[in-house]
Formats: structure tokens, sequence, C-alpha cells
């Protein structure tokens, strides 16, 4: 009896203490920025009227390994989620961070695969005082083929603001 008394408390402890989820495949948002400014859209991006990007990361990674990218147009009527990893992470002067993120890797042919890539800069850290803060820049891409030269694109810029979920 009192070994399973001890058993019931040791579970209940452990079960509700954290009061968090820790899940290493869920890419948890901790930044966002919605309804971006869309400027110099062109083929593809043309008709866009809402972009929202969120930047997400893997418990226990130590930088943000995501992008979750919701494309609203006026020719469609359900908005487009695309979910991009983060290939690669550099300093950007003063402070500021660039992230750039791409379609994750499929195997197979890789030459006539389809492209869509984000290079954001985020501003949130900046030292220097000629960007305003939390300001994100971005440039989204979309393509297929070998050139790119017909691809969509699209430059965007807002404010970015953390992202509270359960830790």
């Amino acid at each position: 009896m009192k070994n399973n008394l001890v058993a019931l408390v040791a579970f209940t402890m452990v079960g509700t203490s954290a009061f968090g989820i820790f899940d290493p495949k869920w890419e948890r948002p901790i930044m966002e920025s919605n309804d971006m400014e869309i400027s110099s859209p062109r083929f593809g991006f043309a008709d866009l009227e809402r972009v929202d990007l969120v930047l997400t990361q893997r418990d226990q990674s130590g930088a943000p390994t995501g992008m979750k990218l919701t494309l609203e147009d006026s020719q469609s009527n359900t908005p487009a989620v695309v979910w991009l990893e983060v290939v690669r992470v550099e300093p950007a002067g003063c402070g500021s961070t660039r992230y750039i993120a791409s379609l994750p890797a499929k195997k197979g042919k890789k030459e006539m695969a389809a492209r869509f890539s984000v290079n954001l800069v985020d501003h949130t850290l900046r030292r220097c005082m000629d960007k305003v803060a939390g300001l994100w820049e971005a440039s989204i891409r979309s393509g297929y083929g070998f050139c790119g030269t017909m691809d969509a694109s699209a430059s965007l810029s807002g404010i970015a603001a953390p992202v509270y979920t359960i830790q």
C-alpha cells in the first residue's frame, strides 16, 4: 500500500510540476510579424494582399530552426501556408541577424525541384539607431526549374513581436 501511494505521489509530481510541453519535433513559434507591408511584388506574388511571417524554434535548439509563411492573395479564398527550414544564420551588422530559410530538401530530382526561400533580416537586437526597434525586413522568392529568371518575388517589412507559448 505504501509503495502504491509513493508511486502515485511521484507520478503526480512529475506530471504536473513543469506545467509545460516538451516536444523536440515541434516548431515552437517565438517571434511573428502579422500583415507585413508588401513592396515590389512581381509575377506570382503580384496579387498578394497579406503576408504573415513566424520564426520558429525546436525545443533544445539554440537558434531558430524554421519559418512559417502565410500568404493571402486576391485570387484564392484560402491562404497558402509554407513551412521553411532555416539553413543559415549570420550577423547582419550592428547587432542585427540574417536568417535564410528554404523549403526542406527532398530526395530525388534536385535540378527541377520547386524553390521557395526567405531572406529575413531581424533588427530586434540592433544597436545602431538607423532602424526602428523590432523591424523585420524580408525578401521572398518562389520558382521552379533551372535559372530562376521568372521567379516570383516580393519585399516585406513589419514589426516583430514575441509569441508566448507554453514552455
